[in-house]
């Protein structure tokens, strides 16, 4: 999913172009509440890392909301996206399968896609079978430089723990699935920050190679189970990223200093639930078969 076209919202815009001319449940013990008195943002996130680790699985979504607009030659362009995939999540074998849509609209037409995702790492290798509109491919991408461990973020929750990201626990609860929920505020950035959206990116056909990560920044919101400190999802507000990954794409199209682009939304958020209660994921035969291997094809096209 990784080798998707890189010019699919190249594409975009220059269509727009165009078309113009965990259950819930309190004791109410003291215990309890001395405890919730006592908790900090840095010790709920080490619980939180913890019982991820221990529930070794976990149904997922993911969604993404994306609203752009590009001034060019006097017009404007405006592009929308959407996200919205739901699946499972193992620790072993270590292994992610999503399926949904993907919909852009650029000059009032929208296009809708089906995509289905299997994401399984072995080693240092991550191989990914991504089907778009009925079609299966593969490629491998060696992440020998990478620390993956599982699909449930859980360095998000040992950074906050270990202090490498600030992060403070309101006053206030919310509900998510009727059950009552814990709230944690950061500003993420850097290698913690990429490695949440980086791979959310790449499925979207977006480029991050060229982004300094470190001078990025996007606020989250995170929602934790009370009863199984667990996280129930969190929320992170993206528009600075969609900023610097446009700017990087339009300049490619359009040229630099010949366009402006105002991102006035860009929101990715994850749910969590069944931890603990989601079968082995194994890639189907016919799958495995059937794909088109797109590093093959690439050497073959090199040659």
């Amino acid at each position: 999913m990784k080798k998707k076209s890189a010019a699919f919202l190249c594409l975009a815009a220059a269509a727009a172009l165009t078309f113009a001319g965990c259950d819930s449940g309190s004791s109410g013990t003291q215990t309890q509440q001395t405890q919730e008195t006592e908790m900090t943002a840095q010790s709920l996130a080490a619980e939180i890392a913890d019982h991820c680790a221990d529930a070794g699985s976990a149904s997922l979504t993911q969604k993404l909301s994306m609203d752009v607009n590009i001034a060019y030659g006097g017009t404007d362009y405006p592009i929308s996206m959407s996200y919205d995939f739901s699946g499972e999540t193992t620790n072993d074998p270590l292994a992610l399968h999503m399926t949904g849509k993907v919909s852009t609209t650029t000059a009032g037409e929208t296009t809708d896609m089906d995509n289905e995702v299997y994401n399984l790492v072995d080693g240092n290798t991550e191989t990914i079978y991504s089907n778009q509109n009925g079609a299966w491919y593969k490629t491998a991408v060696d992440i020998s430089d990478q620390n993956i461990t599982d699909f449930l973020n859980t360095r998000l929750y040992r950074s906050i723990a270990d202090g490498e990201v600030d992060a403070d626990l309101t006053d206030e609860t919310e509900q998510v699935n009727d059950q009552d929920c814990y709230v944690i505020t950061s500003d993420l950035t850097g290698d913690v920050l990429q490695d949440i959206l980086a791979d959310v990116m790449s499925e979207n056909s977006m480029d991050t190679s060229s982004i300094d990560w470190a001078h990025i920044k996007a606020p989250i919101r995170i929602l934790v189970y009370k009863d199984s400190l667990l996280p129930a999802n969190f929320t992170l507000d993206a528009r600075e990223l969609g900023t610097a990954v446009f700017a990087s794409l339009f300049d490619q199209v359009f040229g630099s200093g010949n366009y402006e682009t105002t991102v006035n939304s860009f929101t990715v958020e994850y749910g969590f639930s069944d931890f603990g209660n989601v079968d082995p994921i194994s890639v189907p035969d016919d799958v495995i078969e059937g794909a088109v291997d797109l590093d093959s094809t690439e050497e073959t096209q090199m040659q």
